[in-house]
């Protein structure tokens, strides 16, 4: 039975379907019995589909020697055609009894019993094929992952997808004097509570919300919030702003890696850090390289010094916390240069930017003076000057210098640096210390 549907469904895909009507009448001549009638009308049928097939006719002239007569002759007149495609035989009026009584043919009950449950039988299969073949193309159908948050995280519509807590109805964001309160009774835990506060927001606001609108409510809320916090705590919202700008808002930084190579996407939470000039670290990288730097707070790949508020971010940082004690050491430093010796620093610059001549004699001796000058120092001020690396930059080129007062002199006496560029980063050295 399932082979006769799998058959008829074929001929309703393929229409006509010549090949599968002429398999489903060899199917009914192999059963036969009460078949045969049914693979007699189908032959009829096909062949006014095909006039002069040979195959039809042969398949009629058996049929017809089995049962005899065609269709239009076994049968009264037609009638709908079955489920199956065939032809039922009309029912004929009986003499007598109930006027308009009908029954079967003489001598045809028990075909047509068979019939009528044949089809039944051949109606369920097809049924029972189509509904396997359906669930098994649900089956079959490949469920395709989503992109990955790194492409996909920064848009707010995806991070609404993606987000378990997004799915569900969103949280309504707490009252800003709610949000404060929470952050002063718990300040060990502020940034992890102004993050959650920043990202209920944004649950809140329409999924295809612009960035830039996303941003802007957000710095507003932020403000606000601030407003109702000690300035001691400020530090708390700017580091929960800055992570959710990395993770959410999808903000691009002048470097798009670490000084190891790594993607800066890539850097975890705790170890990401962003400096008010829009380098993006990983603070384990920055500590290692203020560290080889003498404590001095520059930035490694352009050479500027950070500001302040971005040296006391650092500092603050849980792995900034070594640098505290470099930090205090390069201020002390600053505090242990006398004035007689800046004034004598300042003298030694003059000479070096003026001379001109050839063989620049003035800016060698005015140099072997200087050293002699600095070993007759207190061991304090040697070490000052000897570590002591004041912010300074080329007067010509804007790059900044890298050294201390010690070794640009060592290193003018020994011509490894030009005395005018020596005279320049000295005559600057001199006066931050003098504003120290």
């Amino acid at each position: 039975m399932a082979y006769v549907a799998e058959l008829y469904e074929h001929i309703s895909r393929h229409s006509p379907g010549i090949a599968y009507r002429k398999l489903l009448i060899e199917h009914y001549i192999s059963v036969g019995n009460s078949w045969l009638e049914g693979a007699l009308d189908e032959a009829e049928n096909l062949k006014g589909l095909v006039p002069g097939d040979e195959d039809v006719e042969g398949y009629l002239r058996v049929l017809k020697s089995e049962v005899g007569g065609s269709a239009a002759e076994r049968v009264a007149p037609v009638r709908d055609q079955d489920g199956l495609g065939r032809k039922d035989a009309a029912l004929k009026p009986v003499e007598g009894g109930w006027g308009g009584g009908f029954a079967e043919p003489t001598g045809k009950q028990e075909d047509k019993r068979m019939c009528l449950t044949t089809a039944c039988m051949c109606v369920a299969a097809r049924a029972k094929l189509l509904f396997s073949t359906l669930l098994g193309l649900s089956k079959s159908t490949p469920q395709y992952p989503r992109p990955p948050q790194s492409d996909s995280t920064n848009n707010p519509a995806v991070f609404h997808e993606t987000n378990p807590s997004a799915r569900s109805k969103p949280r309504p964001t707490q009252t800003l004097q709610r949000v404060a309160r929470n952050i002063r009774k718990n300040p060990t835990n502020a940034t992890s509570i102004a993050i959650s506060d920043m990202e209920t927001t944004i649950l809140s606001l329409k999924p295809h919300s612009n960035l830039d609108n996303i941003r802007s409510a957000l710095i507003s809320r932020l403000q606000k919030i601030k407003h109702s916090l000690p300035p001691t705590m400020h530090i708390h919202i700017d580091t929960a702003f800055m992570h959710v700008e990395h993770e959410r808002l999808a903000r691009n930084y002048i470097n798009d890696e670490t000084m190891l190579g790594d993607a800066v996407a890539d850097i975890p939470r705790a170890e990401f850090f962003v400096t008010e000039d829009n380098y993006a670290w990983s603070m384990d990288e920055l500590v290692q390289a203020i560290k080889a730097n003498s404590g001095v707070f520059r930035n490694p790949l352009s050479r500027e010094m950070f500001t302040p508020e971005d040296v006391q971010r650092i500092l603050a940082h849980p792995l900034g916390a070594p640098l505290a004690a470099l930090h205090v050491e390069q201020a002390a430093l600053s505090k242990g240069v006398r004035v007689q010796t800046i004034e004598r620093m300042e003298a030694l610059a003059e000479v070096l930017l003026d001379d001109h001549s050839s063989g620049v004699v003035r800016s060698r001796t005015a140099v072997d003076e200087f050293l002699l000058y600095v070993a007759t120092l207190p061991e304090f001020e040697q070490k000052a000057l000897k570590g002591l690396k004041c912010p300074a930059k080329d007067s010509h080129t804007g790059q900044a210098y890298d050294c201390s007062v010690g070794k640009a002199v060592n290193d003018a006496r020994a011509n490894l640096v030009c005395f005018h560029k020596t005279g320049d980063f000295i005559g600057q050295a001199a006066g931050y210390l003098r504003r120290r």
